[in-house]
């Protein structure tokens, strides 16, 4: 019943639907993990709460928290198998540590805030911009010595390079190029701006919809394209 119901909502609008959902239990699977991803849901929402407390007030949080819970498209994607569910997680956890101790004490606050911050830019490389945000934000702080900030500083910049030089390290091992993230720029930006784009997603005709054939299907039709050429 879940398989069908699955194949009535993705009919017009999911790039998967040429793609047969798997038996049932890959179904199985699926619903567990939508299940788990409800729960980062909750967690987010909490997460806001002691936001809002801590920079505004205690109805500022609770008014903050049940409005992403009844936000609708934070309610939708919780149940997709996409990224938008952890990246909002993971970025509201590394605000929340990073304003934790009010940027007046140096230790494992700024440290797991960088390197949560660094797994959200794992999950989603826009978020690499706001590094140097948060960089400059530690070193305008009045509310340590200058000392105090650099240390901050080093502690911040120590927890992204936690997160991201394992992924670095390995980019280069196996393409021999420094990639920070992911190297799929090249691809968005076709999907984004080729002749028939027209602002929503299409199914390009030369990539099968499956993360495992994605890159060879892309780099087949760049070589295809650079022949005729």
């Amino acid at each position: 019943m879940l398989r069908f119901l699955h194949i009535a909502a993705i009919y017009k609008s999911s790039p998967f639907f040429g793609v047969l959902p798997g038996d049932l239990g890959g179904y199985d699977r699926w619903a567990s993990t939508i299940v788990e991803q409800g729960w980062l849901g909750a967690w987010t929402a909490l997460l806001l709460v002691l936001l809002g407390n801590k920079i505004f007030n205690r109805m500022t949080g609770i008014v903050a928290g049940l409005l992403y819970d009844f936000y609708a498209p934070a309610v939708y994607f919780d149940g997709l198998l996409l990224k938008v569910t952890l990246d909002a997680f993971l970025f509201t956890l590394a605000i929340y540590l990073f304003l934790h101790k009010d940027l007046t004490e140096v230790g494992s606050s700024q440290y797991f805030s960088g390197f949560f911050l660094g797994l959200t830019c794992l999950v989603r490389a826009n978020f690499l911009l706001i590094l140097p945000v948060v960089l400059l934000a530690v070193l305008v702080n009045q509310n340590a010595v200058f000392r105090k900030r650099l240390a901050m500083t080093v502690f911040f910049l120590a927890g992204v390079v936690s997160a991201l030089g394992p992924v670095v390290a390995r980019n280069y091992y196996i393409g021999n190029e420094l990639v920070l993230t992911t190297a799929q720029a090249g691809q968005n930006f076709y999907i984004g701006h080729n002749p028939d784009a027209n602002g929503t997603y299409i199914k390009l005709p030369f990539v099968h919809p499956d993360p495992l054939h994605e890159q060879e299907d892309f780099k087949k039709e760049a070589e295809r394209e650079a022949a005729e050429r």
